[in-house]
């Protein structure tokens, strides 16, 4: 029973699992937090880039 405890907590087979699982959840909060105010300003960036292109007066 010892030899089975001490052989289990040596075993790394787990280990990489626990890494590529926090690998994942970083890069998901990292998402969550960086992309909203990023489409929120590409978002006003097209509404005023809209309204410049408007407002120029071309004559044909």
């Amino acid at each position: 029973m010892s030899n089975l405890f001490h052989s289990f907590a040596r075993d790394e087979d787990g280990a990489v699992t626990v890494d590529w699982l926090l690998l994942v959840a970083t890069v998901v909060a990292l998402s969550v937090l960086v992309i909203p105010p990023i489409l929120l300003s590409a978002g006003d960036l097209g509404t005023k880039v809209a309204a410049a292109i408007a407002a120029l007066d071309f004559d044909w």
